[in-house]
């Protein structure tokens, strides 16, 4: 399940969500809120379905964010081992 869109109530998203089961959608409400205070309540659906239901509502269909470029990975994995390293060498010197 993918998230497809969000609101801010949880009424406006069960009325969507019901508008797309209609449709033949499975879709469900995820409460994505960190706080109470923002609410975030968010349209799942099935990756086969996304194309199909942001038709139904009329919206774009959300798009895969970019991948990290690979010297990322490198650069954490090389963090990594420095912050051990200093750990270490902080415990081995205290």
């Amino acid at each position: 399940m993918r998230p497809l869109t969000s609101f801010a109530t949880v009424t406006q998203a069960e009325v969507v969500r019901a508008r797309l089961v209609d449709e033949g959608i499975p879709a469900e409400v995820g409460d994505w809120s960190a706080m109470r205070e923002i609410a975030d309540y968010r349209i799942l659906v099935p990756d086969e379905f996304l194309a199909e239901a942001a038709a139904i509502l009329g919206i774009d269909p959300p798009v895969d964010p970019a991948p990290f470029p690979p010297w990322v990975n490198r650069l954490m994995v090389g963090v990594a081992v420095a912050m051990a390293l200093f750990v270490a060498w902080a415990l081995l010197v205290a």
